[in-house]
């Protein structure tokens, strides 16, 4: 049996570290570490916890960035989805 790599490593390729570091500039990204997560604030995605984590990682790294790409947020749902939603704030 033969396992076939299912990444396109002609499109998923190492990066020039200066090309990171140009990137990260652009971004505004100075923090370490820095943590991404893919899609919006919302609740089926339980975003709620992930803030209330991210806010208990400052406490130690202070110099730490969450980057929220994409995706609906709070401020595009519902407001009586908000409002349910006031029970888990930060």
């Amino acid at each position: 049996m033969r396992v076939i790599n299912g990444v396109n490593r002609d499109r998923f390729r190492l990066v020039a570290p200066e090309s990171i570091a140009q990137l990260k500039q652009q971004l505004g990204l100075s923090g370490q570490p820095i943590y991404l997560t893919v899609g919006g604030i919302e609740p089926r995605k339980n975003s709620i916890a992930l803030l209330q984590a991210f806010a208990e990682v400052l406490t130690d790294y202070p110099q730490a960035q969450l980057v929220i790409a994409g995706g609906a947020t709070l401020l595009t749902i519902n407001p009586i989805e908000i409002l349910s939603l006031r029970r888990w704030r930060v």
